[in-house]
């Protein structure tokens, strides 16, 4: 890589020693400016808080519409059914109370030959 002539030379320095055409750098001028690191890191906060409510608020959005669509699904396969079964009991409903006006008639009918009975006998 190197020919035996050329030789390389590495030399380690603080970043405060390394030579400018200006002359050394002073530790102030390589590091952030005072506050600055916070104001940074108080942003990045800002930033996570946001993509992370971002991100919550999406996953919130999609479970509603997975379940609405889940829902109405369901609500479609069931409809019929249920339709079905709200006749069949109305049917039923409507025999059921055509068997107690039934039976009720009978009773009244036996009531009154007993009421004629009663009467004609009081007359005799």
């Amino acid at each position: 890589m190197f020919s035996n002539a050329e030789t390389m030379q590495c030399e380690v320095r603080a970043m405060s020693e390394t030579n400018t055409r200006s002359g050394p750098t002073r530790t102030s001028d390589t590091l952030p400016k005072p506050g600055r690191v916070t104001e940074v890191c108080k942003e990045w906060i800002v930033h996570e808080d946001g993509a992370l409510a971002y991100r919550l608020q999406k996953e919130e959005v999609e479970q509603h519409l997975t379940g609405n669509k889940s829902r109405n699904a369901i609500v479609r396969q069931d409809f019929p059914r249920a339709r079905d079964e709200q006749k069949r009991e109305e049917q039923e409903a409507i025999a059921q109370y055509h068997q107690m006006v039934m039976e009720q008639e009978e009773r009244d009918a036996a009531v009154a030959r007993q009421l004629a009975l009663r009467i004609q006998k009081e007359e005799e």
